[in-house]
Order: structure tokens, then sequence, then C-alpha cells
């Protein structure tokens, strides 16, 4: 090969080389701009991240448990003692309608 075929030839393949990495650029400023980060997959085996949630699920089921100590809640009352009625009668003849009330 001659010089000026080996540079005709260098000169797409350095272009192609410099649209790749702007390619990759932008896609990095478009995910910095999207507030989007790559995130490695494999950073701890399946084991261990399940061994942190149940050390976790462990530590809030104990903070939940003096919550429910010191708000008990408030103790059922019957129904019959808290029911009341009140019915209203009004008379034929247009008079004052009289209020019943029965506890």
């Amino acid at each position: 090969m001659r010089l000026e075929e080996l540079k005709r030839l260098q000169n797409p393949l350095k272009q192609v080389n410099d649209g790749k990495y702007l390619l990759e650029n932008h896609q990095l400023a478009m995910d910095v701009e999207n507030n989007i980060q790559k995130c490695h997959l494999n950073l701890q085996p399946l084991d261990s991240k399940v061994k942190i949630i149940q050390r976790a699920w462990r530590e809030y089921l104990q903070r939940q448990e003096p919550l429910e100590k010191r708000s008990p809640s408030p103790p059922s009352v019957s129904s019959d003692k808290l029911s009341s009625s009140v019915s209203m009668n009004t008379f034929s003849d247009g008079s004052t309608p009289m209020m019943k009330m029965r506890l």
C-alpha cells in the first residue's frame, strides 16, 4: 500500500472512532441531565442482600413494639351503651312536633 492510500483509509477510521466517542459523551451528558447513574448489579452476593433485608425488618419490628406499648388502643365499649335514637313526630293538625329520646 502506498502512503496516500494508508492515510485515506485511516481518516474514515478516525472519524468513526471520534463519532463513537461523541455519541458516548452525549449519552453520558443526557444521563447526568436526567439523573441516571449506572449501577453495578453484582456488588454483593444474594445471600448477603437477604441478610441485610432480614436485619432491617427485625429492627423495624423492634421499633414498632414500644410504640404499641405506649399507645394502646382504647377498650371497646359495647354498642348498647352508646346508642341512642331520636324520633320526631309531626301531628296532622300542624302543631309542634314532639321529640322522643331513648338511651
